[in-house]
This record gives structure tokens, sequence and C-alpha cells, in this order.
């Protein structure tokens, strides 16, 4: 979404002021919230504001994952780790996590999240992940550090390795991955390419959709939703409580928002229907 020039050039001064209390050698703020004990970057008016300002950041979703995978999953896989706001509080959910986060200054602040909550079951990477393997240019956004994205491409000092999720869990002992979280703004569909033996395999994916966001990527929102729905059959998004969709009306229902400025929002696919709970 993008923002009004004043608004933008207001949060760039406050970020501005808010970094200086970190000096040359400070890594971030350390904050006690519901998500754990995390270092945040007082720079970023997304994710790091929320746990800053809040004490929380996605309480409901988390719950909503918790839920579904149970007290003993096999594997979760995070694609998009950011600063691990989601995969600390699910990591003592699963035997095994997954991460994968390509910005290197979220992943440091990853790496220090996951031993500041002794997290001893997760293996996270500076990895992009793609349609192919690679190399990948990191594309910072200075105000929402969540929003960093890539291009599947070199000419920077700054790329990455890229690599597709199925070469990565190929080699991977655990075999049975339960649930898949993949948040890599607009980069979805390249991803889900280059995951069609994990897609065949896992319980549930939980997926940000942005239809604006992917046209940046030239990516079709219907590709991506046609494709996921070849190995899914249900689709939940979850408000007051969560709604069942199947194919059809999932794609009906979708198609109404594709090119609503600023539409986001996560949707959950399962092989299998779950049963919901009324409030």
């Amino acid at each position: 979404m993008k923002l009004r020039l004043h608004k933008k050039m207001g949060r760039f001064i406050r970020r501005y002021f808010r970094r200086k209390i970190l000096s040359n050698y400070g890594k971030g703020i350390l904050v006690d919230t519901k998500n754990g004990n995390l270092v945040v970057d007082p720079g970023d008016f997304g994710v790091s504001r929320s746990l800053l300002e809040n004490g929380e950041y996605d309480s409901r979703h988390i719950d909503w994952l918790k839920n579904i995978i149970g007290n003993s999953a096999g594997s979760l896989v995070f694609v998009g780790a950011h600063i691990g706001s989601l995969l600390v509080p699910l990591s003592s959910y699963a035997k095994t996590v997954l991460g994968y986060e390509a910005d290197p200054k979220n992943y440091e602040l990853l790496k220090l999240n996951i031993a500041l909550n002794n997290v001893k079951n997760a293996h996270v990477s500076n990895k992009a992940i793609g349609a192919k393997s690679g190399r990948a240019i990191v594309v910072h956004n200075p105000l929402n550090t969540g929003n960093s994205s890539i291009l599947e491409k070199t000419g920077s000092e700054e790329d990455v390795e890229l690599a597709t999720l199925d070469s990565e869990l190929k080699s991977f002992p655990e075999e049975r991955v339960d649930l898949l979280v993949m948040d890599i703004e607009g980069h979805e569909l390249y991803a889900l390419k280059g995951s069609i033996k994990v897609l065949e395999n896992i319980k549930f994916l939980d997926m940000e959709f942005a239809p604006e966001q992917l046209a940046e990527h030239n990516s079709d929102p219907i590709e991506l939703l046609n494709l996921v729905f070849n190995y899914f059959d249900y689709m939940y998004i979850l408000r007051d409580t969560a709604t069942k969709f199947n194919r059809e009306d999932a794609l009906s229902y979708l198609k109404k928002y594709l090119n609503k400025k600023g539409f986001l929002i996560n949707l959950l696919f399962s092989k299998k229907e779950i049963p919901i709970t009324e409030k």
C-alpha cells in the first residue's frame, strides 16, 4: 500500500529519530511481548511497531494456527520468516522448524530472537525461495522491514542465494511437513512453482494474498490461486470465526478484490475440512 507523500516523509523523520537511540552499535530494542522476547527495529512501522506499541503481533492468526496444527506437528516451514514474530511462538508446537529470510538485516534479528527464546528446534537460512536456483537481489522497504522483497537476478553486492523449496527439503531428514507459512511480498507464485513436491505432501498452506504486490512481480493472482487449488480442496479466511470456501466459491470471492487498492489478506488452504468452533 502506497503512502501519501506527507505521511511518508513524517515516517522517515520519526524513523530517523527512533533509530538514533541505537547509536552506531545497537542492533535493536528488546521487547517483552506475547510473541516472545524479541529484538525489533525501532524504525520499522510494520511488525516492530505493533510489538512495541501493543505488545503483540497477529495473535489471533497465531492462535488459529496453533489450534490447527495441534501439539505434535512434524515440521513447520516459514518462507519469509522476517524477525520470527510467528516462527518463535509456533516453534514449540512442532518437532522441527525451518525458516527462510532473504533480507540480511531481518535474518540477523531472526537469529537473535531464536537464541533469546531458547528455540532449539529451528534451522534458519539467509536464502530467498523461488522457482529456480541462483542468486536474487534484495529490495528493501526502509519504513516497513516486513515488506522487503526480491528480484530473481544478480547485479548487486547485496544479492543472496536463491533456492527452490523442493531442493531445500529434499535433503531434510524430516519428511512430514504439516504447515507451510509463506509471506514474501508478491513473490509467492514463483516460490510455489519451486515447491511442487512440498505442496503434494503438506497438510496446510498459510499464505498472504496481495494482488497489488503480485502484480509488481508480474504474477497473475488467478494463476496463483489455481496452482494452489491443484493441491488443496478448501480455503479458510479468519474473521470473528473462520469462513470455509471451496475452489469455486474462493475464486468468486477473491476476484471481487483483485483491483482493490491495498487489499491484503491471509488465506489458509487445507486438504481436509477443518472443524470450526463458533464463538
